[in-house]
């Protein structure tokens, strides 16, 4: 089997995994909108760089993320931000530049949906609008087969959002598609999914881009453009210093994919997990909101159980809980082949990791999060250490500790931070163990699969 299709067919299998106790009167984990913050967050001023904490890189947690990832030979860097301040940087070797942005694949996903916060915010979107509502124009529904137009129009946002529309996408996993995945303009675009399952049972749908149809028949902006306007100047980002790629698979699309395709360094990345943090809010002074707190909450609100002990799906994102004090939730944005943005409010931190892909040279199958022999829930240790796990223990060096990377003049590669630490230990903990959703998923879908 080819490299490509190998990766496909496993990504088919992770993300084909139905719960089939997942309706509303089956809910049993909590469905509250949770309080996402830690009772007095540190705030920072987001628009800036993150501060250096003076035990940069000279931590036991630090020294734990330096073994981890190095036994993960695909990842490449490893920002860790904790109350605000950079705590660390992995990064892997000279030819890896953290400050090169790179395709983060379906961490995208939880930018749209922050960007239709906008929409409720500030048009009054309701989350209860159907697709027939949003596009009214019958010349926008010709591809679509007339038996399945009347169900595809009574969609909402809500079940696009979560993931529960019912709809499937066999053809991308089998790798027979006709058509551009996910449609390369509205009328594609819609007639792009097949129904395939239940309506209201979780199905992950990769690459169906509807929502940035969506944000641009509300806003008259698309995606980049409102993601321009309204959250980067807070995040102290340029439009200019991202991407967000106006193809698919080579194929040209009409319009930035709400699903794939954003391209973003991993300080970037972490800054949208600070703002997460910091529910919305940019600056510590003022009110200076990106997003509403309201629309935080109710993002990451744990709504559809998946099948794995401790795993929900929010808004286009997934919760890992525990009951227990000791751990609190954490929120991940989990792209294709290790692209992952982090967030445990309980200890303030923050984890943006990138990961080699399939069109790195230095990628490894073998070690890759889409692939059946990876656990990919390696950075779960990391969030049970305690509020000092990133505090340096060595107070002679704590106030002259190493310094982050710095930015790389014309692309020019420099050195990274060193991999392997004499001093730590790994950590394996129950919740490693029990919140290894991505391996449950695989081994819920291969059963379902030979069924």
């Amino acid at each position: 089997m080819k490299l490509f299709d190998s990766i496909v067919l496993a990504v088919g299998v992770v993300i084909a995994a139905k719960a089939a106790t997942a309706t509303d009167d089956a809910i049993t984990a909590p469905t509250k909108i949770v309080d996402i913050t830690t009772s007095n967050p540190v705030i920072v001023d987001l628009s800036k760089d993150f501060e250096t904490s003076k035990s940069f890189n000279d931590s036991p947690g630090m020294d734990m993320v330096n073994k981890l990832a190095a036994s993960w030979p695909n990842t490449r860097v490893v920002t860790v931000i904790q109350n605000g301040k950079m705590v660390g940087e992995y990064v892997r070797d000279d030819d890896v530049d953290p400050n090169q942005i790179r395709l983060v694949h379906s961490v995208t996903k939880a930018v749209s949906g922050m960007l239709f916060g906008i929409l409720v915010d500030q048009y009054g979107t309701s989350i209860n609008t159907t697709l027939g509502e949003f596009f009214p124009n019958e010349t926008d529904w010709n591809l679509v087969d007339e038996s399945n137009i009347d169900y595809m129009k009574s969609l909402s946002a809500y079940e696009i959002l979560t993931m529960t529309t019912g709809l499937g996408q066999f053809c991308f996993y089998n790798g027979n598609c006709t058509s551009v995945h996910g449609g390369s303009d509205l009328q594609s675009t819609l007639a792009w999914p097949i129904k395939e399952g239940e309506r209201g049972i979780w199905n992950y749908m990769a690459v169906w881009n509807i929502l940035s149809y969506v944000i641009k028949e509300v806003t008259d902006l698309t995606p980049r453009e409102l993601l321009a306007a309204e959250i980067l100047p807070a995040l102290g980002i340029e439009d200019a210093d991202i991407g967000w790629r106006l193809e698919e698979g080579g194929n040209p699309v009409d319009i930035e994919q709400g699903a794939n395709g954003m391209e973003l360094t991993t300080k970037q990345m972490a800054k949208i997990g600070q703002l997460v943090i910091q529910k919305g809010l940019a600056v510590p002074e003022g009110d200076t909101m990106v997003l509403s707190s309201k629309w935080i909450e109710t993002l990451l609100s744990p709504k559809i159980p998946l099948p794995a002990a401790g795993a929900m799906y929010g808004y286009q994102q997934w919760t890992v809980y525990e009951e227990s004090e000791g751990f609190g939730d954490s929120y991940i944005t989990a792209g294709a082949a290790g692209q992952f943005i982090v967030v445990h409010p309980q200890s303030g931190i923050v984890l943006a990791i990138q990961s080699d892909d399939w069109l790195d040279s230095s990628y490894d199958p073998e070690f890759d999060c889409n692939s059946l022999s990876f656990f990919c829930t390696w950075y779960l240790s990391l969030l049970n250490g305690g509020p000092d796990f990133f505090v340096s223990t060595n107070s002679s060096k704590s106030s002259s500790s190493s310094t982050p990377p710095a930015e790389k003049e014309d692309n020019k590669e420099t050195g990274g931070s060193e991999s392997s630490s004499s001093s730590g230990s790994i950590i394996t903990t129950p919740q490693l163990t029990s919140m290894g959703f991505i391996a449950c998923y695989i081994t819920f879908a291969i059963t379902a699969l030979l069924n």
